[in-house]
């Protein structure tokens, strides 16, 4: 949460979910957040206080009934979660296209999760997108639609290297990986 409230960068997949409803709720979480609401900062965290104690207590007096729940056989457990599921994307603006766009997400995310995609830089994807657009619309406007002027900038020639390193490094170790593991006499 600290990285979320603090910068306004999610480093989770919950911490992206929180993000996502304070946006909603028309708070920007970052650096300005101290500022204009540090009574709801401070709310929240006595809050998270709280609920840890408070779970710390149902944890203890209530491992071994929670523990039963491993014990639901699976084909009873998956219906109940679809069905709740359903219900609650219905619910929300009582209309069958979100239902629809529900199947769509989870047939989508059953794909990536069955191919060894992470959720959590979907998710933060969908989280800072718009704030991404905005914010590089509004430097195409200093710099009066050049492309070519973000490359003069120190701090974003190094991030522009680091998202390259990134993207191409897996596939470097992996190619280096391969030639090591053929080289060795086996």
């Amino acid at each position: 949460m600290v990285p979320t409230l603090a910068l306004g960068i999610p480093g989770s997949a919950t911490a992206a979910v929180i993000l996502g409803g304070l946006q909603i709720h028309g708070l920007r979480p970052g650096p300005y957040l101290f500022e204009q609401q540090p009574t709801l900062l401070y709310a929240i965290f006595f809050a998270m206080l709280i609920a840890n104690v408070v779970f710390l207590g149902f944890g203890l007096l209530g491992a071994r009934l929670f523990s039963r729940i491993s014990m639901v056989p699976r084909t009873f457990l998956w219906p109940t979660v679809f069905a709740l599921c359903v219900v609650g994307a219905y619910g929300v603006n009582q209309t069958i296209t979100d239902v629809y766009i529900m199947l769509i997400a989870g047939f989508i995310g059953f794909w990536l999760n069955r191919y060894g995609f992470s959720p959590a830089p979907i998710i933060m994807g969908l989280v800072l997108g718009k704030l991404l657009e905005n914010t590089l619309a509004q430097s195409l406007i200093i710099f009066n639609q050049d492309v070519s002027l973000f490359l003069t900038r120190p701090i974003a020639l190094v991030f522009f290297v680091l998202a390259i390193a990134s993207v191409t490094a897996q596939p470097v170790l992996r190619h280096l990986k391969a030639n090591k593991a053929a080289a060795q006499p086996g």
